[in-house]
């Protein structure tokens, strides 16, 4: 790319990350007010469409900027327009945020949990869900320490991996000659997000067939992703696309059973939703991790 100044880069990712986990996290929040998966699933599948969403509005923008300035910097504009997509779209989760809080039943969930953790502030003992059982955060890790780790390491090979050691891929057939400016972004960061989109759609059909240690199995299967450090530069474009897609279809189921399946020893509102926090801060944990040590690999000259 070429822009002049690296730190600008760093600095714009960041920020766009921190918007979007501030934006995200609260909607994770709300799903986990309710105890059936089906409100988590929902927003699963929303995340996917949002880099579905993200990928399609840069290839259109990127052909209108090219007929009218066909001599444009492919790299820098795809850049540019990621970023100004993706806030526009933290901007509609805020928005999509204030209208699900003024739907009745989210709305009286929510009231309840205000009214609840007044009560205990004032330490009055009395609560609306006397015969919950409250669990520690603690307690609740350790009856939820599969689910945590499965979507830590989940998400911590899919960023690990993509999209910047299958972006730097040799090109081969149509994508060493025209097809090349197009190869990462909307192909790479593309197929990932459809397959990812598939995964999430796909999870509330079959999750009942994956037990916490199926999706652990499978979890650890997605190891062998890692060929594609090695192999990056010896496969087919279309066949490294592929290998992409599955990447993307078992993160988003994966990620999605682990998230909206919980436990059936967590029961009760007040214990779902700490549930929730603790799968989010995990989620976010593996993309941090992922990526972090992707970026160091690649200062090392590693990958």
């Amino acid at each position: 790319m070429a822009l002049r100044h690296k730190i600008v880069l760093i600095v714009a990712f960041a920020s766009v990350g921190g918007i979007n986990t501030i934006t995200e996290s609260p909607i994770y929040g709300i799903a986990g007010l309710f105890t059936t998966g089906s409100f988590t699933q929902a927003v699963q599948v929303g995340n996917g469409m949002a880099g579905v969403l993200n990928v399609t509005a840069n290839v259109i923008i990127r052909l209108i900027v090219l007929l009218v300035h066909s001599h444009t910097d492919q790299d820098q504009l795809s850049f540019y327009i990621f970023m100004s997509v993706l806030i526009i779209l933290c901007f509609i989760a805020v928005y999509v945020y204030y209208r699900l809080i003024h739907i009745p039943p989210v709305n009286i969930r929510i009231n309840q949990q205000m009214a609840s953790f007044k009560r205990q502030k004032l330490g009055n003992i009395i609560d609306l869900y006397h015969d919950e059982n409250k669990l520690s955060f603690w307690t609740l890790t350790k009856i939820l320490k599969t689910h945590l780790f499965v979507q830590f390491y989940v998400l911590f090979i899919s960023l690990l991996l993509w999209p910047g050691i299958p972006c730097n891929a040799s090109n081969t057939g149509w994508f060493n000659s025209n097809g090349k400016l197009w190869w990462c972004s909307p192909f790479v960061i593309g197929t990932f997000n459809l397959g990812d989109l598939f995964g999430r759609t796909l999870a509330v059909k079959v999750h009942q067939y994956f037990s916490s240690k199926i999706c652990l199995v499978f979890a650890l299967l997605r190891t062998l992703f890692i060929v594609i450090i090695f192999y990056r530069h010896h496969i087919d474009n279309i066949f490294l696309l592929g290998l992409i897609i599955l990447m993307g279809m078992t993160n988003g189921l994966l990620a999605t059973i682990t998230f909206m399946v919980r436990p059936q020893t967590i029961v009760g509102v007040n214990n779902c939703e700490r549930a929730a926090y603790l799968m989010t801060a995990s989620l976010y944990f593996g993309i941090a991790s992922g990526s972090i040590v992707a970026a160091a690999l690649a200062l090392a000259h590693v990958v």
